[in-house]
């Protein structure tokens, strides 16, 4: 298998997930965890190397997984897998965490959707990144 498709998937999506995370977090969601605090950690106090580590950890296991698991590995097979992990993942995130932390719903919604968003962003430029160079334009 050759590494430059995944490793440039890889680094893409980190930096993909990087700034959508900012326009989220910050833009959308940033006075809403100022009103959770203590609940949350304010945005000083929080490790960004430990999420920045956890954001690397699930960047491999999405590319990863779809390596693994997908023997097609085609441009549609891996938008379908990113808007499919983005369900689960967003679902997960948003509504798993609201049914256990009080936060408010707009922030789970916000979780939900914007993981959603973001994972399915994934997938298409995984399609783009493992497209060989004679196929067509990525389908969606």
């Amino acid at each position: 298998m050759k590494l430059k498709g995944p490793a440039l998937a890889i680094m893409a999506i980190f930096v993909l997930w990087n700034l959508l995370d900012l326009v989220i977090h910050v833009w959308i969601l940033g006075a809403d965890y100022t009103a959770l605090v203590p609940l949350i950690r304010p945005v000083t106090e929080m490790p960004l190397w430990a999420i920045n580590l956890v954001l690397v950890a699930n960047d491999l296991a999405f590319v990863g997984l779809f390596l693994l698991l997908n023997a097609e590995r085609s441009p549609k097979a891996a938008v379908r897998y990113g808007v499919l992990y983005g369900l689960n993942y967003g679902l997960t995130v948003g509504f798993g965490v609201y049914g256990a932390v009080p936060i408010p719903f707009k922030v789970a919604l916000v979780w939900f959707l914007g993981s959603w968003v973001e994972l399915a962003l994934a997938g298409l430029l995984l399609a783009v990144a493992l497209k060989k160079p004679n196929s067509a334009t990525v389908p969606v």
